[in-house]
């Protein structure tokens, strides 16, 4: 499965409209997929759902200081009037099925999944990612660089849970 994704973001990065029906699935197949192919699911499901639905009104992402620009949601993909979808049902979903991905082996897959969860989790529901990173410091030097420089954005965000802890 990670190969297709691979392939996929090579093949036509820009049909993202390609995944609508196969969204939900995708996402629950995301626990069977190798863990290089995490990530790459993963930006990919995160990719669409930010060109479909936008980011939540109430996510930190919107609400951070570098991103308040971005008044609503792009236009990646085309509108149609007659499909109705529960937003908060395939976001819940996404969220819902990478969230054991917070624990993983793999450094990459867990700044993955906190990506996806900067972008759609809610500020209360945000406390997930913070143990998880925090974990990652453990590692070796590099993944403590990075989860380093990725912690900082988080907490120079106005909004962020750990502001508080920075001022």
């Amino acid at each position: 499965m990670g190969a297709a994704a691979a392939a996929f973001i090579v093949v036509c990065p820009d049909h993202l409209s390609l995944l609508g029906p196969m969204f939900r699935k995708l996402c629950e197949m995301l626990l069977d997929v190798e863990e290089w192919g995490q990530v790459v699911l993963m930006d990919i499901l995160m990719r669409y759902a930010v060109a479909r639905y936008g980011a939540p009104r109430d996510s930190v992402f919107l609400s951070s200081s570098s991103h308040t620009q971005i008044q609503e949601r792009p236009k990646l993909l085309p509108e149609d009037a007659s499909e109705k979808v529960d937003l908060s049902a395939d976001v819940r979903g996404l969220l819902h099925c990478t969230a054991p991905l917070l624990w993983s082996q793999n450094s990459a897959v867990v700044m993955a999944t906190a990506a996806v969860h900067w972008v759609f989790a809610s500020k209360t529901d945000l406390k997930k990612i913070v143990k998880p990173l925090l974990f990652l410091l453990r590692s070796s030097y590099d993944s403590q660089y990075v989860v380093s420089k990725q912690s900082e954005d988080v907490n120079l965000t106005k909004h962020s849970p750990g502001a508080r802890q920075v001022d």
